[in-house]
Order: structure tokens, then sequence, then C-alpha cells
């Protein structure tokens, strides 16, 4: 997301602003297992930017594995036969500014090495199977590609024959291009691809065989496809419901370009596979009938913008309902859409989050003597040194006494005490001097507090890091002002992007 400006002779560009969330201490319970979060933006001395920091979440102390590829993007957890035919357990990293996806050993932290996959490759994931080893699928959005890696024996082949499959196969008509997210559903066979440029979703098989011109024939090709009614897809996502031979499916979308959620009906059914969008009512939905993130309708506004990736918790949580968790890139908030038990939309909650919200994944919260099953969410933030935690359980129970009209003010819509640091132009006009501190519902008027329960540091470059610009939407709960824009002025220490957890949360078997 790289940006200029070009300022013509007697023009005066808008001077910069830095804004920064204040990042609150420590989650005071422990998780359990790990949290690897890709440091995008890593400056290493000597090799093309790009580190994983893996938390230990009973401890929040963690590590760092140095010269991960070139912008590491998105990353995932599982196994793969070495030369040996030994399974190993690995993990692999898109590299969003370059052609490979970086491996990693997931037990001695060391990188094994690079796979030449195409162009801006973007997501990563396992078909849920339980035996080993993993099949492995990454998106190439430089193509109409998702191909399929076997990671660590393909790293002793110089140019590898890479069985890919292509949305152009399909037979859907107009072929949808650039796949960025993906998402596997719990059978093990059918995925979901979000496919940017286009603003489709499709739906795929990764052993449904195909033929074409020429005498061409293989194994995997998309199967259906259905435009999101938004723009900018992103990130695709599925409620799963832990049964492998399930035919039917709810799937989401986030649209960046329109700051809504596109959810779809799925049927993998043989002979009857479709995608449908489903129409949401208002007042959640909006006028294209997807799930509305804004709503100036409402007192205080609620306000997101750029949906970048949002994903559903797990299916075995026992301490909690199911949620659609959605990182806003450049709102400095949050987004969290209650499902009920068919995954369809019950409420939309907006909590903090750090400028730059990206990725999200989940790992269990230590437990307590129930034997009760809750989940943290963990949420990347791009342009902060801190991964954020927010407690789903928590979440549960301040819901539940919502309803009946006993929720703690700091849950309610515009009850988060957070702050943010401002400096530059933004302070200068809001606040009278140049740098100073503002509540974070200036800028995200319904956030609502106690969910965000702590930010996890993150490890920073010894090499000093570049300044981002971006020239992007905000809205200032002040009266007259609403959505404005501003030019930003980012420090960029590690770019966090993608973040996996270990064990990686259900899908994970058939």
């Amino acid at each position: 997301y790289m940006q200029l400006e070009i300022v013509t002779p007697g023009s005066t560009p808008m001077p910069l602003t830095r804004v920064s969330k204040l990042p609150l201490g420590l989650p005071p319970t422990p998780g359990e297992g790990e949290v690897w979060v890709g440091l995008q933006t890593y400056n290493n001395p000597a090799r093309p930017n790009g580190a994983v920091q893996v938390i230990d979440a009973s401890s929040w102390a963690s590590q760092l594995i140095r010269n991960v590829g070139n912008n590491p993007h998105n990353g995932w957890l599982g196994t793969a036969l070495d030369q040996s035919n030994t399974l190993r357990n690995v993990a692999v990293w898109t590299n969003w500014h370059d052609v490979t996806a970086t491996v990693i050993d997931a037990d001695t932290k060391t990188v094994l090495g690079d796979l030449a996959v195409g162009a801006a490759n973007a997501h990563v994931m396992t078909a849920p199977d339980a035996d080993g080893p993993d099949r492995w699928f990454v998106t190439v959005m430089g193509s109409n590609k998702v191909q399929e890696l076997d990671p660590i024996r393909m790293l002793q082949l110089p140019e590898p024959d890479l069985p890919a499959i292509s949305q152009s196969d399909g037979e859907s008509g107009r072929p949808a291009f650039s796949p960025h997210g993906l998402w596997f559903f719990d059978d093990g066979e059918h995925f979901v691809a979000a496919n940017t440029l286009d603003g489709k979703v499709s739906l795929s098989s990764i052993s449904e065989p195909w033929s074409g011109p020429q005498g061409r024939s293989g194994i995997g090709r998309e199967v259906a496809q259905e435009e999101t009614g938004g723009t900018a897809p992103l990130a695709a996502s599925v409620f799963s419901v832990g049964d492998p031979n399930a035919m039917q499916y709810i799937a989401y979308a986030n649209n960046a370009g329109t700051s809504d959620i596109s959810v779809f009906s799925a049927n993998v059914a043989p002979g009857r596979k479709s995608l449908q969008r489903i129409a949401i009512p208002p007042p959640l939905g909006n006028a294209a009938g997807n799930l509305a993130l804004k709503d100036f309708t409402t007192l205080p506004v609620r306000w997101a913008h750029m949906p970048i990736q949002g994903v559903v918790s797990p299916s075995d949580a026992t301490a909690h309902g199911r949620y659609l968790v959605v990182c806003n890139k450049a709102s400095m908030n949050i987004s969290v859409v209650a499902l009920n038990d068919a995954g369809g939309p019950i409420g939309i909650y907006t909590f903090p989050a750090g400028l730059g919200a990206h990725g999200v994944s989940f790992g269990r919260k230590r437990g307590g003597s129930d034997g009760s099953i809750a989940y943290y969410a963990y949420v990347t933030n791009t342009f902060e040194n801190y991964v954020s935690v927010y407690d789903l359980g928590l979440l549960d129970s301040l819901i539940r006494l919502e309803r009946i009209g006993l929720s703690p003010p700091a849950f309610r819509p515009g009850g988060a005490t957070e702050a943010v640091l401002l400096e530059g132009y933004a302070a200068s006009v809001l606040l009278g001097k140049p740098k100073g501190y503002a509540p974070i519902t200036l800028f995200s008027p319904d956030a609502r507090g106690l969910v965000h329960v702590g930010d996890v540091p993150l490890k920073r470059s010894p090499v000093p890091s570049p300044r981002a610009y971006l020239k992007e939407h905000v809205y200032v709960d002040l009266p007259g002002v609403g959505p404005t824009m501003l030019d930003l002025d980012l420090k960029v220490d590690t770019g966090a992007m993608g973040t996996v957890c270990r064990p990686v949360a259900p899908p994970r078997g058939k």
C-alpha cells in the first residue's frame, strides 16, 4: 500500500500527522500455545526485510526468527515430508514483495529456505486432514492461480513443476483473477478465495478433474464463483461446523473498498456445487445487501474503514459463541460480528485496535477449573509495534449482560477509554498544540471497552526503519467534521501483517 502525492506549483499540500494508539499492558490471563507473527518490515542489516516473532502465550515471552523472505505477509503451520520421508512440523510464510515463500522448521525455529511460487503470493493454508503430510495451497495474487506446495522437498528442485488450481479452468464464465485470501471447508476438499481486482469470490475443489484446449487436463479447479456486491475483497472465511461430511456452509468475504462483508451460502454436494450471496437486511445490512461495518445513522456513529481480513472463531469453543473478527486497516479498530448457530450475523461490536489492524488468529485462553474452552483473538497492527489481544469469553458474558440491561458503562458504545497520541497537523487543529493525547472515541466513536484485554510488544529492528506516507479517510467525532482526509506520517518498525497460532485451531481434521 505504497502511496505518493504529486503537488503542482501554487498548491499547498496538507501538513503531515503522526498518530499511534497507546498500547495496553500484557493480558492478565495467559493463553496457551504459540502465536506466530510475520514482521513484514523488520529491517535486517544484510537481507531483505522480514522476520517472524514467535510468542509463548503462557508467559508472553518471545523469540525472533530473522531473515524470513521479503515482506512476509501471511503464514500457516502444518506438516510436510522431508527428503528422507520423515514427517516434520513446518511453517510456510508468503512473501508479498517477492516471488518466493519461506519454509521454517516449526520445532527448531530455523529457516529451511525459500520456494519460488509466483508474484505477490498472499495467503497460505493447509487442507484440513487428520493424517499427514498436509496438502499446502498458496494464493498468487499476481495471477489467477492457487498453487499447491510440497514445502520441504520442493526446496531441492531448481525449477519445480507446481500444480495449480486456476480460476480460468472453471465453468462459470469470465475468469476471476488476483486471488488473495483463502479458507478451507471442514471437508478438506473445497475452499473459497477472494479475488481482489475482480470483486468476486471463487469456490474451488482440490481434486475435481478438468480438461481444456490442446488436450490440457488436470486435477483441481474452480467450481463456482459469485460477485461480492462490494469492491476489493481481500480475505475469505468459512463458518466451519466441525463435520467433514457437511454439504452446506456459510462463507464471508471482506470488501476493503466498500467497508462491508459479503455473506454467501456454499453448497458442495456432488452435482450441485454452488456459491450464492445472501442479502443481509437492515439494520445490519447496507443497500448492497452486505453486512455494513459503518453506519452513520447510529448514535454514536459506527465507523470502520478498509476491512482487510476477517476470520470466524473456532467451532470447538464451549465458553462462548461464534464470532467473525474483522481487522479494519485504517480506522484504529476491529469489528466483531456475533453469529448465530447457522453462521448468520446478529450483531456488530467495535473495539479499539492499533492503526493498521491486519491479521487475526485464534489461540486458547488458559482454561479454568471447569474445563471449558475459550479463545483469545490475536490481531496484528501494521503501523504499531504490538499485537492486540481480545477475550471472546469475556465478550460473550458482556453481550449477555447487555441484553438484559446490566452491561457496565465501559462496554456500551463509546465506552472505550484508550488513548491516541497525535503529533503534527491534526494535533494542532484538534488539540490546539503540536502534540497531545486524544481519546480513541474521537476517531472510533462507538468503540467499546473491556474486551481488548492487552497488547503484546513486538521486537524492533536494530536498523532504523523507514517511515510510510498514507493519505487516508478518518472519522473525527466533532460537529461539522465527520469523515475527512489526513496525510499520515507513519513509523514502520515491524509492519506486522499475518499471524497464526500453534496449535492451529479447527478445522484441523476429517
